[in-house]
This record gives structure tokens, sequence and C-alpha cells, in this order.
């Protein structure tokens, strides 16, 4: 009997102990400057509040920001040329979270100094082994 209740208590250990973090919910984004505009003090909240980016340049990426919750449809505030842009998005209510891993969201601005300057695409990254 002592036997079988050491063998179990290890199986639950290992079985805790497993490699795979897609249950923590951990959600790792960066933003990638997709336009030929210089972005500066970018900051993007994803559900939990704003996040700074920092500035950006034309065509690289920020540093990853660690979320326990993000949703896809961000508010986005930056810089460029010394006028301020951003996207709002109100609806995040109706949209479900996103699952744990890596996550870029590539933001694009226009020619155009007009409100609706910036847009956005969601890159889920593949997984590295």
């Amino acid at each position: 009997m002592k036997k079988i209740f050491t063998i179990l208590i290890a199986v639950i250990l290992w079985s805790s102990c497993t490699s795979d973090d897609s249950s923590s919910g951990r959600v790792q984004i960066r933003v990638y400057n997709a336009s030929d505009y210089n972005f500066e003090n970018v900051y993007m909240n994803t559900g939990t509040g704003d996040k700074p980016y920092g500035d950006i340049v034309s065509g690289t990426y920020s540093s990853y920001k660690i979320q326990n919750i993000a949703y896809s449809n961000p508010d986005v505030e930056l810089v460029i040329d010394g006028e301020t842009y951003t996207i709002s998005n109100e609806n995040v209510e109706e949209v479900e979270p996103l699952s744990s891993g890596n996550y870029t969201f590539e933001i694009y601005a226009t020619d155009e100094a007009t409100p609706d300057r910036l847009s956005f695409q969601l890159v889920e990254e593949e997984e590295e082994f």
C-alpha cells in the first residue's frame, strides 16, 4: 500500500511538471513598424491597460511585452512627424482573448495624414523548438 501511494504521488508530481505552458495564458506581444515612417511614443492597449512600446524605426520590431490576457483588436497611439494618431476599438467584450503564444501587431501608416491613417494586422508566430 505504501508503494502504491508513493507511485501515485510521483505520477501526480510528474504530470504537473510539464513543459507545455499553453495553459498559463501568457501572451507575448510586439509591434512591427510596417510603414515608411518612424513611430515615436508607441502605446498599445490589448485589453489590460496601456503598455509603452517606445520608438520604433521604420521596418523594425519592438521588444516583446508579456500580457496575462490580450485581445486581437488593440487601441494604439503613436506619433509620426510630431502628430499623434490612434486606432481605437471599443468592442473588446465581443472578441475572444488570444491563446497563449507570441504575436506581432504589424502597424501600417498611409501617406495621407488623416485620422484613419493607421491600420494593423495581427500575426501569430510559429513556435520555435
